[in-house]
């Protein structure tokens, strides 16, 4: 658990990693071998990235026979909000070391 969080502060793609994730599995349809179509298999709840209110939680994307597909959570609540806050966090501090070491006498 501690590297998962280091995940978080030390890189300033795993918020939008998760962010990516979420969108791109929003509504998923997919076909089956009999002909019919399940919607929304891979996101269980329909969240979005703009709803910090629902966890994301998504069901696993191979059938097995003898597998149940029980929904895993993938992003909490709280993780949501946090993954908006942290790319602004990661611009500003990028900018300000910029622009402390920017110099205008230098050729």
């Amino acid at each position: 658990m501690p590297l998962w969080w280091l995940g978080y502060i030390f890189s300033p793609f795993k918020s939008t990693v998760n962010m990516v994730i979420e969108s791109w599995y929003y509504k998923t349809p997919i076909s089956l071998d009999d002909g019919s179509v399940l919607t929304n298999i891979f996101n269980v709840r329909n969240s979005n990235i703009f709803d910090c209110s629902k966890s994301f939680e998504a069901t696993p994307m191979i059938f097995l026979p003898g597998i149940k597909f029980e929904a895993t959570t993938i992003c909490e609540t709280w993780e949501k909000a946090t993954n908006w806050v942290l790319p602004f966090a990661w611009i500003i501090l990028c900018q300000s070391i910029a622009l402390s070491k920017f110099k205008w006498t230098t050729r």
